[in-house]
């Protein structure tokens, strides 16, 4: 209903909200809230929900829009599922495809502050033990909030690593195919962890610059298995 409503009073929204609301931190601070906000209701939400998610995520745009300092990152890569515990050697190591989003405030040349979303991809498998056709799939969805320290190399390029608080949501699924009407095992877990990170960004223009970043999350779950991610992305600075 909140989103019908907005979407009905935008003008007055614009005018009334972000007008008065007029401090460049203040409106990033806020704007850096309500985005990790939206992505953890977005993780720990049904599928389902992911329209209002998007919906929300769409009327903060305009205040970010007008927050001096704040940046808007997505990138697209590959994870590491390390050490799944698993008999079969084929998921010991799974390589899905990932992405992310993220959200920060620049506080200056050297620090950020930033929140954002990390989806690690399916790692999934399927085949036959013991004449039994089996499927495992598991997946690692994680919010975090996070320090980004910058350092200069050349004029256009720079390194930076991070070091933040990880929300981690981990779901895992378990078939076998016994009999057809038998529904597939499934658990999730929640848990918190640190997140590190390493990168370089290359400045294109005053704006944009391009990322390439390694991100280790640690144990998303009480399970033996590791998270990593390799990832190529694109910083918009507003």
């Amino acid at each position: 209903m909140i989103f019908l409503w907005l979407s009905d009073n935008k003008s007055y929204f614009n005018e009334n909200i972000l007008v008065k609301f007029d401090y460049p931190l203040g409106r990033s601070l806020c704007v850096v809230t309500g985005f990790m906000f939206i992505f953890y209701q977005g993780i720990t939400m049904q599928k389902n929900s992911l329209v209002a998610m998007l919906a929300g995520a769409a009327f903060l745009l305009p205040l970010a829009a007008q927050a001096e300092g704040l940046y808007v990152t997505a990138a697209l890569g590959q994870s590491l599922y390390d050490d799944v515990t698993l008999e079969d050697s084929s998921l010991k190591d799974a390589k899905p495809g990932s992405g992310s989003i993220a959200f920060g405030y620049k506080i200056d040349p050297t620090w950020d502050v930033e929140v954002g979303y990390i989806h690690f991809g399916d790692a999934k498998y399927s085949g036959n033990d013991g004449g039994v056709a089996v499927s495992y799939k598991l997946n690692t969805q994680t919010v975090y909030a996070a320090a980004v320290g910058k350092l200069p190399l050349t004029a256009s390029l720079s390194g930076h690593g991070k070091l933040g608080l990880a929300v981690n949501h981990s779901e895992g699924e378990f078939s076998a195919v016994t009999d057809p009407a038998t529904p597939p095992l499934s658990a999730t877990e929640t848990k918190a962890t640190v997140l590190l990170g390493l990168g370089l960004a290359y400045q294109f223009t005053p704006t944009i610059s391009g990322l390439l970043d390694y991100t280790y999350i640690g144990k998303p779950s009480d399970g033996d298995f590791k998270v990593s991610m390799v990832s190529l992305g694109l910083r918009y600075d507003f």
